[in-house]
């Protein structure tokens, strides 16, 4: 402890008092800055969530009108663009869905990713209906 202050060695008590409060300083203002940022996160996420409320859109993606879709009667593979806004940062991502009708008639659109290992399952080909007709999906 060789340092010197005002012409006097700092003594091992004074070093470590200034030490710690050098490192409590630091860690007060890494948590003070970790709160602001989480503040700010929840006031945003609040204001898209009434800029969300006043649109009536939410995590809902348009992929057609519904016309379109009253004569299919095999599934079929819709693609659409979402615009995803995520805390201060907006994408826009592509992706497509499987639109069919379930045996009342209702419309069903199933997410084309495998729940497992979040791979996209196909349609099946021509060929595989052929030998069997049950098979809609590989």
């Amino acid at each position: 402890m060789s340092q010197k202050r005002n012409g006097q060695k700092m003594s091992r008590r004074d070093f470590l008092g200034t030490s710690v409060k050098v490192i409590g300083g630091i860690a007060f203002f890494s948590w003070l800055g970790g709160s602001v940022y989480y503040a700010a996160s929840i006031i945003k996420e609040s204001e898209l969530k009434r800029a969300s409320a006043q649109t009536g859109r939410g995590p809902l993606v348009a992929i057609g009108e519904l016309d379109q879709f009253q004569q299919i009667t095999e599934p079929i593979r819709v693609d659409y663009e979402a615009e995803i806004r995520d805390g201060w940062t907006t994408q826009t991502r592509k992706g497509f869905v499987y639109v069919t009708k379930d045996k009342a008639g209702k419309l069903l659109i199933l997410s084309p990713i495998c729940t497992h290992l979040s791979c996209t399952v196909p349609l099946a080909s021509e060929e595989d209906r052929a030998a069997n007709p049950a098979l809609v999906f590989k």
